[in-house]
């Protein structure tokens, strides 16, 4: 076992650690990036290497951000500073850190929208 790879499906790990193994390259052996084995490159020789990931495993995932098409809101008794209507609709939301405030949006009848960080 010392100078062969343990394989299984596709993947190669080491056989002392168990690491996953890089790719051969252009060197005579594969070595283990965690405990330095070395695998002579012959020990690959005939084995074809696929990889498979989930759809949009690498994409950077959306921030929280309210949903544009969900108008509705809370109602509150609260000013408008553009047009002085008395009534605003209002959406809380965590965009900082979970020990800090939330952010409120608060949106008028007549457009007007702005945000507050309590």
């Amino acid at each position: 076992w010392a100078h062969m790879a343990f394989r299984t499906e596709e993947l190669s790990f080491c056989a002392e650690c168990g690491t996953l193994l890089p790719l051969p390259g252009s060197w005579d052996y594969v070595k283990c990036p965690r405990c330095s084995h070395e695998v002579s490159v012959k020990a690959f020789e005939g084995v074809a290497f696929t990889s498979k990931s989930r759809q949009f495993a690498f994409q950077k995932p959306k921030p929280n951000t309210l949903d544009e098409g969900d108008k509705e809101g809370a109602t509150i008794q609260e000013k408008c500073p553009k047009c002085g209507h008395h009534e605003m609709t209002f959406k809380t939301a965590q965009l900082r850190s979970a020990d800090e405030g939330q952010t409120i949006f608060y949106s008028c009848k007549c457009g007007h929208k702005f945000s507050v960080n309590s």
